[in-house]
């Protein structure tokens, strides 16, 4: 069974370790705010150069990259983690574009880590 709260606590305190400027988004954030939403995985933004500083403290969770995903909705930088059942999915927030499903689009939405 999955602990949400320990994989939380443990991608954040590895983050504060080593500096990294983080933003929580997704399905958590929602919960923070209020939303009913049932949690699936942790969403984390990060900037991508950020990536290599961290992976030796992730690298046995990762399941996926870190690489380029594109799929239908989404061109990003991404990691995906498995903590103990918990999904972790830490993206680069600095160079992901979203698909506009109405035009086609790919518009650049940069998050600010400020």
């Amino acid at each position: 069974m999955k602990n949400s709260e320990k994989s939380f606590q443990w991608i954040i305190g590895i983050l504060r370790k080593h500096d990294v400027p983080f933003v929580v988004t997704g399905g958590l954030a929602a919960n923070i705010y209020g939303s009913p939403r049932d949690l699936y995985d942790i969403d984390i933004e990060i900037p991508e150069k950020y990536f290599e500083t961290i992976l030796s403290d992730i690298k046995p969770y990762i399941v996926f990259g870190p690489g380029r995903l594109i799929d239908e909705y989404w061109d990003l930088e991404l990691v995906i983690l498995n903590h103990e059942g918990q999904m972790i999915d830490i993206s680069g927030g600095e160079t992901v574009k979203i698909c506009n499903t109405k035009t086609k689009e790919w518009q650049l939405v940069p998050t600010d880590f400020k």
